[in-house]
């Protein structure tokens, strides 16, 4: 790592492509730019000014639309970030730890600072709108007014178009089938309950639009064994399914999927002879 210097500001700079790394198409990498005052290379003499980064995602679809400003967040309550998406164009900016302590924002009640939020976005069919609210909390509908608290539901706006024209989508649920069944495993047979349901949404006032999709859960009461990921101190033992979804429309299909997904499951984080202990 070089550091260069301008009188008393000194600086380094790293970056990251993440396209070779995600595989995808695009450009995708980020960059970031640490400042001192002083050689931090002496113990004593460089005191760090922030850290600027730069992420940028281009020619490829963006999560949602629009431009966003947080501030008050990061590991010190001081970072400031802005970020502007349009179709197949993203860059996101960050400056680590320069929002002054004296402007720092706290919720009604709370003894620790708080992040702000102000955006327009467009994702999921939706405008969703954040006037200089807490990300973090909220109290949903009701609550405090949009004046007193920045938890207030007020502060957080969602418009759905689609609804607004065509009416809420309404979903109803019909059981078509429901049987006792076994989901085959390397160890033994497991008892399992196989329920296939038809969900059909639609819009009151667009009698055209109709969506139907069939689904099976298969579900077990004693648990389908499969082993912990081990990434951290409560999920090293063994564990279960109890319940997986299948996109099936047959009792079979609806089987032989559980069995698999069980099987990847015990490959991926243990082996593919991987059986539980005791059997």
């Amino acid at each position: 790592m070089r550091v260069h210097h301008f009188w008393m500001l000194f600086w380094h700079w790293h970056w990251q492509n993440l396209a070779k790394k995600d595989g995808k198409r695009g450009l995708n990498g980020r960059a970031w730019l640490h400042l001192y005052w002083g050689d931090p290379d002496l113990r004593g003499q460089g005191c760090k000014l922030t850290c600027l980064g730069i992420q940028w995602v281009l020619l490829r679809k963006q999560h949602s639309v629009g431009v966003s400003l947080d501030v008050g967040g990061g590991d010190g309550d001081r970072d400031v970030v802005f970020s502007l998406r349009i179709p197949y164009f993203g860059v996101y900016l960050s400056a680590k730890d320069v929002w002054p302590r004296r402007w720092e924002f706290y919720n009604p009640g709370q003894k620790y600072p708080s992040s702000r939020e102000l955006s327009v976005t467009w994702h999921n069919q939706a405008l969703w709108i954040a006037l200089w609210r807490d990300p973090d909390e909220g109290y949903g509908r009701g609550g405090p007014s949009f004046w007193k608290d920045a938890r207030s539901g007020q502060r957080h706006i969602v418009i759905h178009p689609l609804d607004i024209l065509l009416g809420r989508t309404r979903c109803e649920t019909e059981r078509l089938d429901a049987q006792s069944a076994e989901v085959e495993l390397p160890e033994g047979r497991y008892p399992v309950q196989v329920v296939i349901e038809r969900r059909t949404w639609t819009r009151p006032r667009w009698p055209w639009s109709r969506k139907v999709r069939i689904s099976a859960d298969v579900r077990s009461d004693q648990g389908l064994p499969i082993p912990g990921k081990g990434e951290s101190s409560w999920d090293i033992g063994d564990d279960a399914y109890f319940s997986i979804g299948t996109p099936a429309a047959s009792v079979a299909e609806a089987v032989r999927y559980a069995a698999e997904k069980v099987r990847e499951r015990r490959e991926r984080y243990a082996s593919a002879d991987w059986v539980p202990a005791g059997k």
